[in-house]
Parts: structure tokens; sequence; C-alpha cells
């Protein structure tokens, strides 16, 4: 009775509205086991204006159409136990049967008609597991999906961050540059400073125009990037926040990172249970060669036969034993063997691949830690360089070019400077999800 009951209660609750909506700036009931957002964090991310990097991913999680489709994935699965239960539960049926030619005469019956599965070969049992395990590699491929889809974000928003940051400092050039124009056309009308120095001022006023409309072009694209990721709209702004811990986050990281076990990896879980799968399912095909057995009752309504007396009911035990299927059962067989063979390559791979992207998360987030260390000893050199030529400018020590020269190397420094920081970040976020770590908000 009891197992009766929790059969009944399973199918309602998998009965219930399976409809998922997108971009209804409201998550499913049970979304933030898999993305780890929930209503209250997609909430606090549509009221901002300004937006960091956790609050794009919160609207991403529930506008982008990649884990709609894992989640609507998962739901079908588990759909698919309502069928499962058929196994277990009587098959009813209303039926009409007209006797065109039989020993015993004509006749024709409207009956009911029930069978009651009692055995079946521990098929049932099978595709339970066979369902139960499906369903669990849909839940890690959801999961695995969500934390790809927060590095793509999170590519996403410091190469947007980048580059509004190029573009607010050669703007900045920009204005030193036309100052320092202004100032030699003057010099020049003094006889102070030569023809050919306004030329080479103008000149780099040029070039840097033609750098901020370029600039200008990659942010725009950087910010169309976003706005497919989150469905953000077109004037949305950028909370600009680089974490001044980044380079200790990062240390650490590395130093976690030793110790990393690769099975919390979601797609390594979800190719392990594509191998129980497969395992299973090849139990399945042996159980072919077991017996059935089942209850089958007729309860006749109307009708009866020319040569015989009609029952008013029967009750029969049926029992089936396998002998020969022609070569169905064999074929099963083999197919099944092929397929659990090709999960083992496949489970093998992943987890090469995952060995392999992990080393590569940690050389590149090694290099951005050198390369960042350079590049804020060269930038720090470049300003003090430009400082410095001014102040000899002005004494008439050095000439303009040699002025324009040190703008142009602290120009370059401040934005290699600049990108190594979002590159240590990028690279820790990426090394984390690679080892299987959980997403972690600010």
């Amino acid at each position: 009775m009891r197992k009766l009951i929790f059969i009944i209660s399973s199918i309602l609750i998998s009965c219930q509205n399976l409809s998922i909506k997108q971009a209804d700036n409201i998550l499913e009931p049970d979304f933030e086991k898999y993305s780890l957002v929930n209503n209250s964090r997609l909430e606090k991310a549509l009221k901002k204006k300004n937006l960091n990097l956790d609050d794009i991913y919160a609207l991403a999680v529930e506008r982008t159409e990649k884990l709609a489709i894992e989640y609507a994935n998962l739901k079908e699965s588990e759909a698919e136990k309502i069928k499962a239960y058929s196994l277990f539960l009587p098959k009813i049926s209303l039926r009409y049967q007209q006797n065109l030619i039989n020993s015993n005469g004509s006749g024709s019956w409207i009956y009911f008609y029930a069978k009651q599965p009692l055995f079946s070969g521990l098929k049932e049992i099978y595709w339970f597991d066979k369902i139960n395990s499906n369903i669990k590699v849909k839940e890690n491929l959801l999961k695995y999906k969500a934390q790809r889809l927060y590095l793509e974000v999170a590519k996403a928003y410091y190469e947007a961050l980048i580059s509004k940051e190029n573009l607010k400092s050669k703007k900045t050039s920009l204005d030193l540059l036309e100052s320092r124009l202004t100032e030699l056309r003057r010099r020049k009308k003094l006889g102070r400073s030569r023809q050919s120095e306004v030329l080479s001022a103008s000149s780099q006023i040029a070039m840097l125009k033609a750098d901020i409309q370029e600039e200008n072009l990659k942010n725009q694209v950087n910010r169309e990037n976003l706005i497919f990721l989150a469905g953000l709209p077109r004037d949305f702004s950028l909370d600009i926040n680089i974490s001044k811990d980044a380079e200790n986050l990062a240390k650490e990281t590395l130093k976690n990172n030793e110790k990393v076990n690769i099975e919390n990896r979601f797609d390594i879980s979800a190719s392990k249970e594509l191998l129980q799968y497969a395992e299973t399912d090849l139990k399945s095909a042996y159980a072919s060669y077991l017996p059935e057995i089942s209850l089958q009752g007729n309860y006749n309504l109307k009708g009866s036969s020319s040569g015989s007396s009609s029952e008013k009911y029967s009750l029969q035990l049926n029992a089936e034993m396998p002998i020969l299927y022609g070569t169905e059962t064999l074929s099963n067989i083999n197919t099944a063997k092929i397929r659990l063979n090709k999960a083992e390559f496949s489970h093998s791979e992943t987890v090469r691949l995952a060995q392999s992207e992990i080393q590569k998360a940690k050389i590149n987030l090694k290099a951005a830690l050198s390369k960042e260390k350079a590049y804020e000893d060269a930038y720090n050199a470049a300003q003090k360089n430009y400082e410095v030529q001014n102040k000899e400018y002005s004494l008439g020590l050095v000439t303009n070019l040699d002025v324009l020269s040190a703008l142009n190397d602290l120009e370059a420094a401040k934005i290699k400077y600049h990108k190594s920081k979002t590159d240590i970040l990028i690279n820790t976020i990426w090394l984390k999800i690679a080892s299987g770590s959980q997403i972690q908000f600010e």
C-alpha cells in the first residue's frame, strides 16, 4: 500500500506545470541549486543602475537560452519517470471481440481487460536506474553550463571594463596632446619652436583620434556581447570594480589548486553517470533472457458464443520464458556493449581534457601574475619619465619629440598594466571553475 501511495504521489508531482519561461524576470523555484542565483539576487540586479559582474551573471542566468535549454532537458528526463511507473501499474482497458472463424462457433463480447505485471526480468529496476542516471547527467550538465556561463560573462565584463578604461586613457592623452599643440603654436609664433614640432604633434593627435575611434568600436562590441549574454538594455552602465586584492586572490587560488580534486568537476560527474547508464543498459539487455510473469483478468459485460457458454469473468497467472526471439536480444546486447565501450572512451577523454584545462589555466594565471608585476614597474617608470621630460622641456633641456615619445610610452604602459590586472582576475576565475570550485559571489 505504501508503495502504491508513493507511486501515485510521485506521478502527481511529476505532472505539475512543467512550462519553462525565460526572460520574465523570475527564476524557476529549484533553479538556485544549479546556478546559485535566487530571485532575491535577481531582484537586486534588476534594480541597480551600475552593474557589476555578479549582477550581470544573475541577469544572464534568467535571460540566456543556454541554461533554459539545459533546464528543459532536465525536466524532460524527470518527466520520463511517469512512463517508467507503467511497469508497476496495471493496464486496464475496455475491449470488443468478434470471432469470425472459431471451432466453438461464432460470437462477440464486450469486456474489461486487466493485466498486472509481477516480474519483467528486472527490466523495471534497470529502467528506473537508467532514468535516475540520466537525471543526474542532466543536473550535472546544467551546473557545468552555469559555471561556464559565469566564466563567459566574466570575460565579457572585464573586456568591457578594460575597453572603457583604455578609451578613457586615450581621451586623457588626447587632451594633453591638444594642450601641448596649443602651446607649441604659441611658441612657434615667438620663434621658440619649429614647424616640424607642430606637425609632429598634429600627426600624433590624428593617430590618437583614429585609435580612439577603433577603441570606441571595440567598446561597442564588448557591450554588445554583454547585451547578448544577459539581455541588458542598450544604455546599461558598468560598476567599475577591479579588486585590489586580485594578486593575493590569485596566489591563494594557485596554492589551493595544488590539492584539487578533479572529481568535483560537474562535467566529470556527468560523464561518470553516463558510464553508469551504459553499464545499466547492458544489464537490461541481458535481462531479456529472464522470464516475465503477470496476472491477467477479464470481466465479461456483454456477449456470448453460439457453441459454448460464455464465462462471466476469468483470472490467469501468465509466465513467459524467452527461448528464441530471432537475433533481437543478441543484437541489443552487442549494441549495449559498444555503447558501454564508447562511454568509457568518452569518460577518459573528459578526464584528460579537464586535467589539460587545469594546467592551461594555471600557466595562464602564473603568466598573468608575472606580467602584472613587470607592467606595473614599466608603468611607474613611464610615468616618472614623462614627468621628468615635461620638467626638462620647460627648462629647454629636451625637445618636444622627447616629450611626445614619453607620453606615448606612458599611455602604452598604462593600457598594458590595466589589462594585466584584468587578466589576473579572468584567469583566477578560470582556474577556479576548471578545478571544479563553486561560483563565489562578492
